[in-house]
């Protein structure tokens, strides 16, 4: 390259000597954090004394809506003044970077002021809360929000590192809004009892796609968040016909980025600490990969697999590191994309980089996840719900032993209920209901206004716009589904009738007296719909399975060219 006076510069060069650079360092400022620390006596190696860790206690019960509405936007008003403090938090004891820790905590907020406009929900017990380990805080955000822990007597048991941030989210909320006497409890375990999340999200790569936003976005995926959120990516899913194009492009993207210390803000990504010896884990797998043959491309601290999993060429085991690595594998067609992307280990969401319209819509229906993300990544609003086990209620239910023989029973009739169209399923239930309606002595208030709601369930389907992205939500069946929510009877037929409406079999679990109860409003219900909606007596001592968030499937679609 030619420049002024005939000097000629080498472009190579140049950059070569950028890279060898040393620009100092540049620390994350975490004195927030630091002094906060300090100021409640927490050691970050020991355990945490009991009085920060409170123990369960009554809260205001919102009075109205109003209240609710106005007492959450004081508190999210008050932790967005206190946000940074939050973020160095997340920086200093989780080893979060601080940018993933703010966009983590915008969403943790967004969740709760979404919420702030929906029913409360009074539970008559306590609520004992696991929040599965090292997940990120705008899950909880959601937890907070959805299971309304502001106004029950809730007590989240968490990891000890994201118990203190918690605490310090409490003490925010408790010294500025003290006049809702709000309080909720939080303990954490050592024992290994929470529940981990291994499994993350596949993405599935076609001839056509957007290749370099795909492979951008692919490994932002892989390292954002230290690599192990659900929506984390660590398989990559390629046809045939563009692997090594794609391959090409993840490694020159790998070989770029900068993984290391939370605080340092020079890295792109920051290193897991969260999972103990992160370099002694990628080694364990760079070895096991090495001994089954499969190419293996690495730097000082990422790993890319080419042409199979490296602990399984099926479906991911427990065992397997949690660590972020990439899995490399390709298909022929739609058909085997969709059998690979089925066989991991986890329902939660998949990614799909396709051009094809009419291929993106057949797979989203064939992909047994319940968020899609087509042509982006990690997209979340507070109007979709966190579902990580698009199949918890259907595995509870074919293993527990009192429903054994009406779960066989609901199978049997199920598949072809899931067959009709929802509208059509609602119209039967609707005039099922009109039927038992016309047989009913009118004296009977409670058991009319049960049969009421079969008449009142639109259809549900709608597309969205927020932002860059295009949602587009509609129901979906899973399969047979069950309830245990004893004596929250107006929810309980709520979840039934949207479940029913949206192709599965409803299994009622219930105490005796609830029992009782049911049986007489639902009986011919039940005896009517043969099969696909059954009450069983239950011993069951605690109240178990999801809300109605597993029946909805959620199709994020980038608009343009932009991704997250």
């Amino acid at each position: 390259m030619q420049h002024g006076d005939g000097v000629r510069l080498d472009k190579q060069k140049i950059v070569a000597a950028f890279n060898k650079m040393d620009f100092g360092e540049a620390v994350q400022n975490t004195d927030l954090a630091k002094e906060w620390l300090q100021k409640h006596t927490i050691n970050l190696e020991a355990p945490l004394e009991s009085k920060l860790l409170t123990s369960i206690a009554p809260v205001k019960e919102f009075s109205d809506l109003v209240t609710k509405f106005r007492f959450f936007k004081e508190i999210v008003a008050e932790l967005k003044k206190n946000i940074q403090l939050i973020a160095q938090l997340e920086v200093l004891i989780r080893g979060f970077t601080y940018k993933d820790a703010i966009k983590s905590i915008t969403l943790f907020l967004d969740y709760l002021s979404f919420y702030s406009t929906q029913k409360s929900y009074k539970s008559s017990s306590k609520l004992l809360n696991a929040i599965p380990e090292n997940i990120s805080l705008s899950y909880v955000g959601y937890h907070i929000g959805k299971n309304d822990c502001f106004n029950n007597n809730t007590t989240l048991f968490v990891d000890q590192k994201l118990a203190i941030i918690l605490v310090a989210v409490k003490d925010i909320i408790s010294k500025q809004c003290a006049q809702y006497q709000v309080d909720f409890g939080i303990a954490y375990k050592t024992d290994n009892s929470l529940p981990v999340l291994s499994g993350r999200t596949p993405v599935l790569v076609f001839n056509g796609a957007d290749l370099d936003s795909a492979c951008e976005s692919i490994v932002n995926a892989t390292y954002s968040d230290q690599g192990i959120m659900p929506w984390s990516v660590n398989i990559v899913l390629v046809q045939e016909n563009i692997l090594d194009e794609v391959v090409a492009k993840l490694k020159h993207r790998m070989s770029q980025i900068k993984l290391g210390k939370s605080d340092d803000q020079q890295v792109d990504f920051s290193v897991p600490v969260l999972l103990g010896d992160y370099q002694a884990k990628l080694a364990e797998t760079i070895a096991a990969a090495a001994a089954k043959g499969i190419e293996v491309f690495q730097t000082e601290n990422t790993a890319l697999f080419v042409g199979g999993k490296v602990f399984n060429n099926t479906v991911l085991q427990a065992s397997e590191p949690r660590i972020p690595f990439l899995n490399v594998l390709a298909f022929r067609s739609m058909k085997e994309a969709a059998v690979l992307c089925n066989n991991q280990q986890q329902t939660f969401a998949a990614s799909v980089w396709a051009n094809d319209v009419g291929l993106v819509h057949e797979l989203v229906h064939s992909l047994n996840v319940t968020t899609v993300w087509v042509n982006t990544h990690g997209v979340f609003h507070p109007k979709v719900p966190f579902c990580f086990d698009k199949f918890e209620d259907t595995k509870f239910l074919s293993s527990y032993e009192d429903s054994k023989e009406s779960y066989k029973k609901s199978s049997v009739m199920q598949p072809a209920w899931a067959k009709k169209s929802e509208q059509e399923r609602i119209n039967t239930l609707q005039n099922m209901a009109i039927e038992l309606t016309s047989k009913l002595d009118k004296k009977n208030d409670l058991q009319l206004k049960a049969l009421e709601q079969f008449l009142v369930m639109p259809a549900f389907s709608n597309v969205q716009v927020y932002g860059l992205h295009e949602l587009k939500q509609f129901k979906e069946a899973v399969g047979v589904v069950f309830i245990n929510k004893n004596g929250e009877f107006k929810a309980n037929l709520e979840k039934a009738i949207i479940a029913l409406s949206a192709g599965n079999g409803v299994i009622f679990h219930l105490h005796e007296n609830d029992y009782a109860t049911y049986n007489t409003l639902f009986k011919d219900v039940s005896d009517a719909l043969s099969g696909l909606f059954q009450l069983v007596k239950s011993d069951i001592k605690f109240d178990y399975g999801s809300g109605t968030e597993m029946y909805y499937k959620h199709v994020w679609t980038a608009i343009g060219d932009n991704y997250v």
